[in-house]
């Protein structure tokens, strides 16, 4: 008997961050135990908070846990001025997904507030990835006051056409490098990766630090309370968890049964867009209803009519849609080129939520506008070059962001992309988010 599944991101990067004790569950089953979740390798070079091997500065680690446990979403524009990243060879992954994060206003918030407590030397600590993300974050500086006068000025003179930015020296991100060659042993310099699986590796390695944080200080009732929500079926508390934490439930519906519930938490959301034409179909895709054969009531022990169906049961501040564009299949891995077509502005409607979402879920929460878009440039799928266009709120433009290369853009630039550029990661924010706890 074969039952459809929840997605679940892939696992390859992520899964550096897992332990079997330390880490949230991948599922929490409701009446009904299924399969336990596959073994996932865990890199022995990396190391947290509470590992008795890890390099471990206890004055640090209280201060940032000070922070992180006060920690409120701030979705406040920082007004960075823009700056490149260049590439030393087969990094357009990387560079891509750091400026999509760059442009994420809750996150750099939060980073540049952690840097201020974290004092790190350099050396090898017990948290890399945080350490990694705050000292980049500490590279890019503020615009000055006068940016947005200028930016008005100029967009009087040139109405519909590019806008002259005011740029710093693109940066050569060497300790992103560092720090993936940290917790990545295996990884050959040079290869081109996936930016979605670095996307996880960023998110899931700053949460899985933080909460590692929490335990190492001894705070045994906010340790307690950051597991809450893995034991619930989402992720431990954590402001990453906060930012771009979302929970999918999947319903299986037997005839004559109680219902059975399987919840699956997410930083990046998938979408199978092998038969979409636009994001609105996808979501639609990822909702829609499957017939499942060969299912047994509980009470009769009959086999019955039964059916899953997967809806968003909590929606996080930032929504990153994953478009599943590489196909695989028997003959290999193929790209999906077909133009796509994905909104500025995303409303979550009620079909695609579950009961408890569209109870607790008012109806200017689920609006998103859309801030930054990854894309995969090239026919094949083992090949190409991955590039960002962003929103810059100071200019009221769209940037684009080809590894050292910046310059402004046309929105229609960004929503609507030519030849074999496609959308890879879709970044939505809500449209009130200035201050989220």
């Amino acid at each position: 008997m074969s039952v459809p599944s929840v997605p679940i991101p892939n696992r390859s990067w992520a899964s550096l961050f897992k332990s079997n004790s330390d880490a949230p569950r991948n599922s929490v089953i409701v009446e009904d135990k299924r399969a336990a979740d596959e073994e996932v390798e865990v890199c022995p070079s990396v190391k947290h908070p509470g590992d008795s091997e890890s390099c471990v500065d206890t004055d640090r680690h209280r201060r940032m846990w000070k922070y992180i446990n006060g920690h409120c979403v701030d979705g406040r524009a920082a007004n960075l001025r823009p700056r490149g990243l260049i590439n030393p060879g087969n990094f357009c992954f990387m560079n891509a997904v750091l400026q999509a994060l760059v442009a994420c206003s809750p996150l750099f918030n939060l980073l540049s507030g952690l840097s201020q407590v974290n004092a790190s030397n350099g050396k090898r600590t017990s948290t890399p990835v945080i350490d990694g993300m705050c000292h980049f974050a500490r590279e890019f500086d503020r615009l000055p006051m006068n940016a947005t006068k200028v930016k008005n000025t100029r967009r009087r003179r040139s109405e519909g056409g590019n806008r002259t930015i005011i740029t710093d020296v693109s940066l050569m991100p060497s300790r992103m490098h560092q720090m993936l060659g940290d917790i990545r042993s295996d990884m050959v310099t040079g290869r081109q990766q996936d930016a979605e699986e670095y996307l996880g590796c960023i998110l899931n390695g700053l949460h899985e630090e933080m909460l590692g944080l929490t335990k190492a200080t001894g705070n045994g009732a906010d340790a307690e309370a950051a597991e809450v929500g893995s034991v619930s079926g989402g992720f431990g508390r954590t402001p990453i968890a906060d930012i771009f934490g979302g929970l999918l439930r999947s319903r299986i519906h037997r005839d004559g049964d109680r219902a059975t519930d399987n919840f699956e938490p997410f930083f990046t959301l998938q979408l199978d867009i092998r038969r979409a034409r636009t994001v609105r179909e996808a979501l639609e895709t990822l909702v829609a209803k499957h017939s499942l054969e060969g299912l047994v009531s509980s009470r009769t022990n009959r086999v019955v009519e039964a059916w899953q169906q997967v809806t968003l049961d909590e929606l996080p501040v930032i929504l990153v849609l994953h478009l599943k564009c590489f196909d695989f299949g028997y003959g290999g891995c193929r790209k999906i080129t077909r133009a796509l077509e994905y909104p500025l502005e995303l409303s979550i409607d009620g079909n695609l939520l579950s009961t408890n979402a569209c109870l607790t879920t008012q109806k200017k929460g689920r609006r998103y506008k859309l801030f930054a878009v990854v894309y995969h440039d090239g026919r094949e799928a083992g090949r190409g070059h991955y590039l960002t266009d962003a929103f810059h709120s100071t200019y009221g433009s769209w940037i684009r962001y080809d590894d050292a290369s910046v310059r402004p853009v046309q929105q229609d630039d960004a929503l609507k992309p030519q030849g074999d550029r496609v959308p890879y990661l879709l970044f939505y924010r809500h449209s009130d988010n200035v201050k989220r706890k």
